[in-house]
């Protein structure tokens, strides 16, 4: 994937609600082939924090920049230069694999072909299965699969493991190695599996930022 002049300049980002402060005062600037890890336990505020970021939730103060060639993009237009998985977010549970994979890339281009795709991700045999029958495991491979595979500069994985046994975890961590280089990615996670990579990777064009939030 070629390198995007693209840059996400965080100021001073806070959300609370009503007395409750999940974060405050964010300060972080990223660039491509950045990684921000952001851990805390179950209910700390990890997903708020991906909300907030993304422009799907408000702030209580502060701002995210989004910008190519230091030129900012309109915050109603960051969903185009974003692919985010979680395990809450629903896809169409009547659609099998092969329709959801032509209906999701009718709005982003795709890294790989069809075929290519279900391949790497060990789900040809399922492909005409609708997602109302795949095991919690398979449904988040594709869902990982979907993120993983977009052409966005920006790639954000919430728990991108959940409910996968560890042969298949590793599969998809070792995908995300391979191709989220030159983006900038962001991971919400507890588990040492899914970000132990990023803590143990050394190299001198490389950079990754921890982000901890925690129970008040």
């Amino acid at each position: 994937m070629p390198l995007i002049p693209f840059q996400i300049q965080i100021q001073n980002l806070s959300k609370s609600f009503h007395e409750h402060s999940v974060f405050k005062n964010v300060n972080l600037y990223l660039l491509p082939n950045n990684r921000l890890v952001i851990n805390g336990p179950n209910g700390s505020g990890k997903s708020t924090f991906l909300k907030v970021f993304t422009g799907k939730m408000k702030p209580t103060s502060g701002k995210v920049t989004f910008s190519i060639n230091s030129r900012p993009i309109s915050e109603e237009f960051f969903y185009q230069y974003i692919a985010w998985d979680a395990p809450y977010m629903d896809i169409y549970p009547y659609f099998n694999i092969q329709e959801t994979f032509y209906w999701h890339f009718q709005f982003v281009k795709p890294i790989l072909r069809f075929n290519e795709w279900v391949d790497i991700l060990d789900l040809k045999s399922y492909q005409f299965k609708e997602l109302k029958y795949l095991s919690s495991g398979t449904l988040q491979r594709v869902k990982v699969g979907l993120a993983l595979f977009s052409n966005t500069p920006i790639l954000i994985l919430d728990e991108p493991t959940a409910n996968m046994d560890n042969e298949n975890s590793q599969k998809i961590i070792e995908l995300v190695q391979n191709f989220s280089k030159d983006r900038i990615l962001l991971i919400a996670s507890n588990l040492l599996r899914e970000t132990e990579w990023i803590k143990n990777k050394h190299s001198e064009n490389y950079f990754s930022e921890l982000l901890t939030f925690s129970l008040f």
